[in-house]
């Protein structure tokens, strides 16, 4: 049977100049990453990679990575 991970908790965040990463942890206890990043106002794009050694890896689709600064604001309570 294969077992899939899932994001168990966040442990902090830190802020980037396009978004937000979120450093948690897995449900088989794994640190990832997860990266939101803001592309505009209505386009939110996140992305996880539980394998490092794929992290960086470019997919066969065409994704625009340049997108125009947008200003955010993150509103820390909970």
């Amino acid at each position: 049977m294969e077992h899939h991970e899932f994001v168990q908790k966040v442990d902090s965040f830190s802020l980037e100049p396009d978004g937000v990463v979120f450093h948690c942890q897995t449900s088989t206890g794994h640190a990832i990453d997860v990266d939101l990043t803001i592309c505009t106002p209505h386009i939110v794009r996140i992305r996880m990679c539980a394998d490092p050694e794929l992290e960086h890896a470019r997919g066969l689709l065409d994704i625009n990575e340049d997108w125009p600064s947008t200003a955010f604001d993150l509103d820390e309570t909970a």
